[in-house]
C-alpha cells in the first residue's frame, strides 16, 4: 500500500496508522470484527518527519515503524534520463483516461523537456503532459505547444528557491501560495491570460 504525503497525516489520525502496522489489524468504521491486513507500506513525503517529530506534529513511534528503509529520491532536474520515459508515461496515461490516439514528442519538444530545471519537480512535468496533450489534438507536442507553460531559466533558479520555502510549508498552505504564485505568473506574462483562467 503507498501512502503519499505521509506528512501530512492528522496526528488524530496517526495512532490508527500505527495500530495496522502494529498488529497488523483494523476494524471498519462502525464495525466490530478486527480484519487481518497483510500489506507491506510505502510512505512519500517532501518533508522532513524528522524535524516534525522535534515539533511533536507528527508521532516519533509512527516515524520509527516507517522509516524501517529510506530512499532519497533526487529532483526531477538531477535525474534528466527519467523525463522522457517519465514524460510518455503521462501522455499515455491521459490518451487511455481521453480515449484518443496518444500524441507523440517531436525532437525540439524532446529537447525543451530535458533542459528545463522543473522546480514544480514530477508534478510539474505531469500537468506539462496534460495541458499539451489537450493542445495537441492527437498530433505531435511541439516545443512552441510546450514553451509557453515553461518558466523562464532567468526566472526559475529564483523560482525554484521559492518552490522549496513553499513546499516547506504545510500542505493546504503551500498548495495556495502555489496556486496564487502560478496565477500572478500567468496573468502578468506577456502572453496574456491563460485558458484556465479566461472569461468570455
Amino acid at each position: 500500500m503507498f501512502l503519499d504525503e505521509i506528512g501530512e497525516l492528522p496526528l488524530a489520525l496517526q495512532p490508527k496508522l500505527l495500530r495496522v502496522l502494529q498488529e497488523h489489524a483494523f476494524e471498519r468504521i462502525g464495525g466490530t470484527v478486527s480484519i487481518h491486513a497483510d500489506v507491506r507500506i510505502v510512505a512519500a513525503t517532501n518533508r522532513s518527519l524528522e524535524e516534525d517529530v522535534e515539533e511533536k506534529s507528527f508521532r516519533a513511534d509512527l516515524f520509527y515503524r516507517l522509516n524501517a528503509f529510506t530512499i532519497q529520491l533526487p529532483p526531477l532536474r538531477e535525474r534528466r534520463s527519467d523525463i522522457l520515459p517519465l514524460a510518455e508515461y503521462f501522455l499515455e496515461r491521459y490518451a487511455d483516461r481521453n480515449h484518443v490516439v496518444m500524441p507523440g514528442l517531436t525532437e525540439d519538444a524532446i529537447l525543451c523537456l530535458q533542459q528545463y530545471s522543473y522546480p514544480g519537480n514530477v508534478r510539474e512535468l505531469e500537468h506539462l503532459m496534460e495541458r499539451a496533450s489537450v493542445q495537441a489534438g492527437g498530433r505531435a507536442i511541439t516545443a512552441d505547444q510546450i514553451q509557453g507553460h515553461l518558466l523562464s531559466t532567468a526566472s526559475s533558479k529564483d523560482t525554484q528557491t521559492k518552490t522549496e520555502q513553499m513546499l516547506s510549508l504545510p500542505f493546504h498552505e503551500s498548495v495556495a501560495q502555489w496556486e496564487r504564485y502560478l496565477i500572478e505568473r500567468r496573468l502578468n506574462s506577456p502572453t496574456g491570460t491563460s485558458p484556465m483562467l479566461h472569461v468570455d
